[in-house]
């Protein structure tokens, strides 16, 4: 939901959004206006996890491409971080980037840790201003919610959370 209740949106300044997998369909209706409302601009991060579709085959993942060409254009500022896993717990490869639509993005190929998301929250004083959305299965997101609750300078009311299955 946008605006999220109970928010001062005067005072924010950043917008996290956490997906896995099908989790990031409640984020798309957000994202088309969150780069546009309250006539501010919003720094925006999105770190969603997917499992890997294979080599060349990144136009298939849901809702990606769309996303690359909301960040692509002038007035969605941040980024877009995918996080391709292999399914096998502990897997991981080097950092790289990808391209889709014309939008070059972070590409890791490990599942979202705790690390990545205290990263996208930045320091305390952004922290202070942003509002952070997770959604996905209970397992990323009961982890996730905690670490953003806990955070140095969250408010624990601007961490928002939807859990799937």
């Amino acid at each position: 939901m946008w605006p999220p209740p109970n928010v001062d949106m005067n005072e924010v300044k950043r917008v996290v959004l956490v997906a896995g997998g099908v989790g990031i369909n409640p984020f798309m209706s957000m994202v088309g206006v969150i780069g546009k409302a309250y006539g501010k601009s919003y720094h925006v991060t999105v770190l969603y996890s997917v499992k890997d579709p294979g080599d060349h085959r990144l136009s298939s993942v849901l809702y990606l491409e769309s996303l690359a060409k909301l960040f692509k254009v002038e007035w969605m500022k941040g980024e877009l971080v995918l996080h391709l896993t292999s399914g096998e717990k502990g897997t991981q490869s080097p950092d790289d980037a990808v391209e889709l639509a014309g939008y070059q993005m972070k590409c890791r190929r490990r599942r979202i840790t705790k690390e990545d998301l205290l990263s996208a929250l930045g320091n305390v004083e952004e922290a202070r201003s942003t509002v952070v959305y997770i959604c996905g299965v209970p397992l990323m997101t009961d982890e996730l919610v905690e670490v953003a609750q806990q955070a140095a300078g969250m408010d624990p009311k601007r961490v928002l959370c939807e859990r799937w299955w």
